[in-house]
């Protein structure tokens, strides 16, 4: 153990030339990205979160990053977290999750994903398969759900697989559903644990390390209090590392299980890109058996999910008249449509941004000390390799808060930064001082967390003032058209209670416009009333552009659909 006042020796210089390198790389990847974006005038979505949050995360942190390369060398190293210490601190934050829900959220599902997760969980509840269309709206269901969702006969059935739903279904029996994410982030927590300490078992201090840049990361933090299925991932990925790094047969049998509910929380190739890259490495370590069974493992789940799943609510519920949401144009592979939208600039700053400002830096040289590693910590070559499969494959997200889709790989940044701290504690020849690991989690609990939930909280603002205005017109039906905002077609949803029917107006049926205007009251939700609210335009998001002028139209003709009041 070193004395606090003790210096450390000159080969703490290579902790500073790091970290000065990793805050260089931050503020010069925020001014160009910035400089893209600017120059091409782009107004996506990325471009939007990008200078209105990640841009400041990135230049603070950037300049954190240097303030802690002049810190003195000197001072107590980290200190092994006891079970109880962890099962404390991973408590707190999943409480602090819990309290985003009501704070940065209210219980407003924001985004089509999310809102489709708590849609599918309130009817699993319920003890269905999906959820009944009233006979007499059959004609208006896919105007009423009209992304990400199946229609089937008497039905409306969410697109996504169903582990994350039942995971909020279970959740809702205990009396809130939105307390998934929090317990599913403090079980995430303590199975990266475990798995920190058998990869480090005479180094223990390791999984202090890797639990502290896990529970100080915003990502982490902010997705747990929403109902993406970002939060499973995270979880059962460091469910699945606790297993495999037993190393034995039932360790091995119970990943294999647990791969099982991962690749069905709502797509099915996360969980096997994250398995891929350890049978990767398996297969490079010629251990070919283990690797063909976690291979073949693979292939069973994406038969289960992308086959069998189907298969039963087709025989359950029967098969579906229409499927809803967005994708890939006619006769275009959906995997090379997907990779056709590689956004790696603004995924990567989001990412980073959003992150403990130490995960950056120790995961580079964790990663590039992986070939040296010995024994247990040989799985951190696995986990490499996933992280490099993930950073190679950034496609555009949309609504996220950080990247979500390098959610799934936190467990291992996080164990590739452990091992970073640890590899240069053997280059220094001597422990880093705690209070660098200290620093990092104060920054990010005291600036990084609360301006992110700041920004989230008023980037969120004018689609749930939309949401509570048309759920509290004095209207039989609220139509809105998409055209007038961007993303606005994410409030059109059913949900339980009273109001008016909401429709996106793109989708309804021209006789049944004919109809309700004859037989109801009408409210339309138009450019004017979205300008007063708040929301941004983008218009090439409207996915049915000329439908909806259509419905305009004929709602013109027929002097039909009386403008939102927002009083």
């Amino acid at each position: 153990m070193m004395a606090n006042e003790q210096d450390m020796p000159a080969g703490g210089d290579d902790w500073r030339r790091i970290a000065v390198v990793a805050a260089v790389f931050q503020l010069a990847i925020a001014l160009m990205v910035g400089w893209l974006l600017t120059v091409n005038s782009a107004t996506s979505l990325a471009a939007g979160y990008f200078f209105d949050q990640d841009a400041w995360m990135l230049a603070a942190g950037g300049l954190a990053l240097l303030g802690l390369a002049c810190w003195p060398m000197r001072g107590a190293p980290v200190v092994p977290a006891t079970h109880a210490r962890m099962l404390l601190w991973s408590s707190a934050a999943a409480l602090v999750a819990y309290v985003g829900c009501f704070v940065i959220f209210h219980h407003y599902a924001v985004s089509r994903d999310e809102q489709s997760a708590t849609f599918a969980a309130t009817y699993m509840a319920g003890g269905r398969l999906g959820w009944p269309i009233p006979a007499s709206l059959r004609d208006l269901a896919q105007a009423m759900m009209p992304m990400h969702t199946t229609v089937r006969p008497g039905m409306w059935v969410s697109n996504y697989l169903p582990v994350n739903a039942a995971i909020r279904a279970l959740a809702e029996r205990l009396g809130d559903q939105w307390l998934a994410g929090p317990l599913l982030l403090l079980g995430g927590a303590l199975a990266l644990a475990s798995a920190a300490r058998r990869i480090w078992p005479d180094r223990p201090h390791g999984a202090t390390v890797a639990i502290v840049l896990a529970l100080t990361s915003t990502q982490v933090i902010v997705n747990a209090a929403t109902p993406f299925a970002m939060t499973g991932h995270f979880a059962l990925n460091a469910l699945w590392l606790a297993c495999f790094t037993r190393g034995d047969r039932r360790g091995h049998a119970a990943a294999m299980v647990v791969g099982l509910f991962a690749s069905g929380l709502h797509q099915v190739h996360f969980h096997i890109a994250f398995v891929l890259g350890f049978v990767l490495w398996l297969a490079s370590d010629r251990r070919y058996r283990l690797a063909g069974c976690y291979l073949l493992a693979c292939v069973s789940y994406w038969l289960l999910w992308r086959y069998a799943w189907p298969g039963l609510l087709d025989a359950e519920l029967g098969r579906a008249l229409v499927v809803s949401g967005t994708g890939p144009p006619p006769g275009v592979s959906p995997v090379l449509w997907r990779l056709s939208q590689l956004q790696v600039s603004e995924s990567l700053t989001r990412f980073i941004a959003w992150q403990n400002i130490l995960l950056l830096p120790l995961t580079i040289v964790g990663a590039g000390a992986v070939r040296r590693t010995t024994g247990s910590a040989r799985v951190l070559i696995g986990c490499a390799i996933a992280c490099a499969m993930g950073l190679a494959t950034m496609v555009m997200q949309d609504h996220g808060y950080g990247y979500r889709y390098l959610h799934h790989l936190i467990p291992c940044f996080c164990l590739l930064a452990a091992g970073g701290w640890l590899a240069l504690e053997e280059r220094i020849g001597r422990p880093l001082p705690g209070m660098i690991l200290a620093a990092g989690a104060a920054f990010a609990a005291l600036v990084t967390l609360p301006f992110a939930a700041w920004r989230t909280m008023v980037a969120s603002a004018p689609y749930e003032a939309a949401w509570h205005a048309v759920r509290s017109a004095d209207a039989d039906y609220v139509m809105v058209d998409t055209r007038a905002g961007a993303y606005l077609q994410d409030i059109v949803r059913v949900q339980r209670g009273g109001g008016p029917v909401l429709l996106d107006l793109g989708y309804v049926p021209e006789l049944a416009i004919a109809r309700l205007c004859a037989q109801s009251r009408v409210m339309v939700l138009g450019e004017v009333e979205a300008r007063r609210l708040g929301i941004p335009v983008d218009p090439d998001r409207v996915v049915n552009d000329r439908e909806a002028g259509e419905r305009a139209e004929q709602l013109r003709r027929l002097r039909c659909g009386t403008p939102l009041p927002l009083d």
